[in-house]
């Protein structure tokens, strides 16, 4: 997901945004986007020119049911900076002890592709495979202010999208990165085309476009 500037007016399980360019509305016939999907929970109301409030009530269970993850089990924990700071640091050691990659993933947990992604993650076509090749580490980006010194130290923009990942090698030496927003539309690929990916990541030890 690729945050911009939007107008959401959501009804049901329909939303639709409204694009804002220059701080005026665009022309609804090419500004206008209708994707399946509740509301991102959190998302607060936008304020257009002219000063009008579209308000709506978001509905987190519902939000979170949509995408196949429980309430009690989100994938981005919300601990500090210097908190993933640490985890990043033992998950490392450990991702070497047993020669394995070491996959940072950078997303939030409004994001529905960050959510897709990390369900995906654990399905059973990609599940024993990621286990025997990656360790993983969810870092929140909360909404693209969030640990950007982290994303920044190991090469990875979030301002291209979200979910971003960094991939170190046990070597240490070499870091990949999902530079060009290869998982930004995690919710338009299935488990194996994302395998296809993570085979690539390991055999090729760069990052290629999902296929």
């Amino acid at each position: 997901m690729i945050e911009g500037k939007k107008v959401g007016i959501a009804t049901s399980d329909l939303d639709v945004n409204i694009l804002v360019e220059a701080d005026r509305v665009s022309d609804i016939r090419l500004g206008i986007i209708v994707r399946d999907g509740s509301q991102e929970p959190d998302q607060k109301p936008k304020i257009v020119e002219g000063g009008f409030v579209l308000d709506q009530s978001v509905d987190k269970s519902k939000f979170y049911e949509k995408w196949g993850v429980s309430p009690s089990a989100l994938p981005f924990s919300l601990q500090s900076n210097d908190a993933f700071k640490a985890e990043i640091q033992d998950r490392l050691n450990d991702a070497r002890k047993s020669d394995k990659i070491l996959m940072l993933q950078f997303g939030a947990n409004w994001c529905p592709d960050c959510l897709v992604l990390s369900r995906t993650l654990s399905s059973d076509t990609v599940r024993d495979y990621f286990k025997g090749h990656f360790v993983l580490v969810n870092i929140d980006v909360g909404r693209f202010q969030k640990n950007i010194d982290i994303a920044a130290s190991f090469g990875v923009d979030i301002a291209a999208g979200i979910p971003a990942a960094a991939f170190v090698f046990p070597d240490g030496a070499r870091v990949s990165t999902t530079g060009f927003g290869e998982l930004t539309d995690s919710r338009s690929y299935n488990p194996d085309e994302i395998l296809a990916f993570l085979e690539d990541v390991v055999s090729k030890k760069s990052v290629h476009r999902v296929r």
